[in-house]
């Protein structure tokens, strides 16, 4: 329903929709996207790890096992101990080697960060729905050089 509203907003103004506004967590949204396909059948779990009194799973793991094709029941794992922010690593395992993902959010100061990073990104955006994956995407278009 609300998803619906900012669709009909953003036919009259750039609109941006992100449950997490990390630029962290969102590259790593699109780099495992990217490694997922040149490595198609590489085992893939996620590890998702939170402050102890975190009850729920995490809603960024859910969306990493989304994005990727995962059954969720099946490829995410949940650490809850101590004071941690939130740490997600994924992990794609190949044959004779790991490559390992990592995003870690040593401060909620990241998110402010990230709306900042978002917002400025935004100014000069036409019209429509954005995520902070189209804002990470545009980044990676400008700024990898072309062989």
């Amino acid at each position: 329903e609300d998803l619906e509203e900012l669709k009909q907003l953003a036919e009259k103004t750039s609109v941006l929709y992100s449950p997490n506004i990390t630029v962290g967590i969102n590259f790593l949204l699109v780099a495992s996207q990217i490694l997922k396909g040149i490595a198609p059948h590489a085992d893939i779990e996620i590890v998702e790890e939170h402050f102890r009194n975190k009850k729920e799973e995490s809603g960024t793991a859910l969306k990493i096992a989304d994005v990727l094709g995962l059954e969720k029941d099946r490829h995410v794992n949940s650490i809850r101990v101590g004071g941690i922010v939130g740490n997600h690593e994924i992990i794609f395992g190949l044959p004779n080697q790991t490559i390992r993902l990592v995003h870690q959010s040593i401060s909620r100061a990241a998110f402010g960060q990230g709306a900042i990073f978002a917002a400025k990104w935004m100014i000069d955006a036409p019209l429509g729905l954005y995520s902070m994956e189209n804002i990470i995407i545009d980044m990676f278009k400008k700024n990898i050089p072309v062989y």
